[in-house]
């Protein structure tokens, strides 16, 4: 059975998990609920670092030989071996297996190396509507976890405006490193949110078919049906999560000076991605 690897990720509130719940929505595909490898990379090194301590004490006790630091090879063997294998244990048995996580963004060209370029799906969303999801989602998050890190995370560059601004100008870097990885491999692919909601069909097939899936019609109008907006907010049981899933840029929600400005500073991103400008 000719298995694949793939990770999907994008910026949050971009419609990444819209994405993971669809292509979990095949029979072909494993895309189970988001990870944070940043959890496992940081405490791993945490653990191997002590663990060298311990080592290091253990040897001074035992006529004092000398002992060899565990490798960065050796720790990034560890944490692939551990990713690939939770994947595989989800996928239970379907031959393409994912996981979503939206920091791989940052880290595209450490996880080409460490799984042997697996297949990537970046989705964008246009900064306006990412930047004003994200705001309501952590200000919601905020009071309903009584955690207010949430609430910090944007209010720390100023009010609405100047998040909309630092989400712009990071809308723009992760594309380029997107497009600039691309330049140089073939196992990436760029998904935008609004495609999928207005011709959700075509961009499904482009996606099977970088997989590898299966593309036949009728498995192709169940996954479509099943994974309107609608249908996910009703299936789901944080209804709230799914706010509007608005395409507009911002319309109505913000002034039309404010849109062109962010589109200004995201210029370069939407470019890239053939949006079309704000003026």
């Amino acid at each position: 059975m000719n298995e694949q690897l793939f990770f999907c990720f994008g910026p949050p509130k971009s419609g990444t998990t819209f994405l993971q719940r669809t292509l979990d929505l095949h029979p072909d595909i494993s895309c189970p609920t988001e990870h944070n490898f940043n959890f496992l990379i940081k405490h791993f090194m945490e653990l191997l670092a002590e663990y060298d301590n311990l080592r290091e004490l253990i040897d001074s006790r035992t006529g004092g030989q000398g002992t060899e630091p565990l490798r960065e090879s050796i720790q990034k063997k560890v944490f692939s071996y551990t990713v690939e294998n939770m994947i595989r244990v989800s996928a239970k048995g379907k031959r393409i297996a994912g996981a979503n996580d939206n920091a791989i963004i940052d880290k595209i060209e450490l996880f080409n190396t460490l799984f042997n370029s697996p297949k990537f799906i970046a989705i964008f969303r246009n900064p306006i509507d990412t930047a004003l999801s994200a705001w309501h989602h952590n200000l919601r998050l905020a009071e309903e976890e009584n955690d207010p890190r949430h609430k910090h995370l944007m209010t720390k560059h100023g009010g609405l405006e100047e998040w909309m601004k630092v989400v712009a100008r990071t809308f723009s870097s992760n594309v380029q490193a997107c497009m600039s990885f691309r330049r140089e491999h073939d196992n990436l692919i760029t998904v935008r949110f609004e495609d999928l909601i207005a011709d959700k069909k075509e961009n499904l097939l482009r996606i099977f078919n970088f997989l590898g899936a299966s593309t036949d019609e009728k498995q192709l109008d169940t996954i479509i049906e099943q994974s309107s907006f609608t249908a996910m907010r009703n299936t789901s049981a944080k209804k709230e999560f799914f706010r509007s899933g608005s395409t507009d840029m911002g319309k109505g929600m913000v002034s039309d000076a404010l849109r062109a400005e962010i589109a200004t500073i995201a210029s370069t991103g939407l470019q890239a991605l053939d949006y079309d400008i704000l003026k």
